[in-house]
């Protein structure tokens, strides 16, 4: 875990679940279509009260199952602003 200028870097499974449950956020993708066929889905967090036609919530194994297949970091900061960046980025 790396932190600076009170931002947080980290691939810790707990930690980032600990973060979005102190938050009211639960693990979604957001599917974001490409054509008829094709979609990508976005890892994010669904907040309490925020509503999306295009965001699923997932369960945490699929979350993070995505997130490690994906090569993910989780940077945040001590409110609600987060971002999912590659390794090595």
């Amino acid at each position: 875990m790396i932190t600076s200028n009170e931002r947080t870097t980290t691939k810790d499974h707990a930690h980032i679940e600990q973060w979005a449950k102190e938050r009211g956020a639960y693990p979604a993708i957001f599917d974001m279509k490409t054509g008829q066929r094709n979609s990508v889905d976005v890892l994010t967090f669904r907040f309490k009260g925020h509503q999306s036609e295009n965001l699923k919530e997932i369960s945490w194994e699929e979350f993070f199952q995505k997130f490690d297949d994906y090569g993910l970091l989780f940077e945040h900061d001590q409110q609600r602003q987060y971002t999912f960046k590659e390794e090595g980025c």
